[in-house]
């Protein structure tokens, strides 16, 4: 593990350590955190794109939004 270090302005540090503080976690933690999910956001799109295309190449893909209706719900429509 690697340890860096990274000025920041005093009244920054003071404000991030008391929103910390109340999130009962410390800046340290959450420098950590986003530098984690900042590193490897790019796995994460690459993984959805592949899902993706693999979803559009089917023959019979169909797009929906939620539960499909039940008949009385498609009767009533008409």
């Amino acid at each position: 593990m690697r340890t860096i270090a990274v000025p920041v302005d005093d009244e920054i540090y003071v404000k991030a350590e008391k929103r910390a503080t109340a999130l009962d976690t410390s800046v340290q933690a959450v420098v950590a955190s986003y530098l984690r999910d900042w590193a490897t956001e790019g796995e994460h799109t690459d993984a959805a794109r592949q899902t993706l295309k693999a979803r559009f190449a089917q023959r019979d893909w169909q797009f929906s939004v939620g539960a499909p209706d039940n008949r009385t719900q498609r009767n009533a429509r008409r």
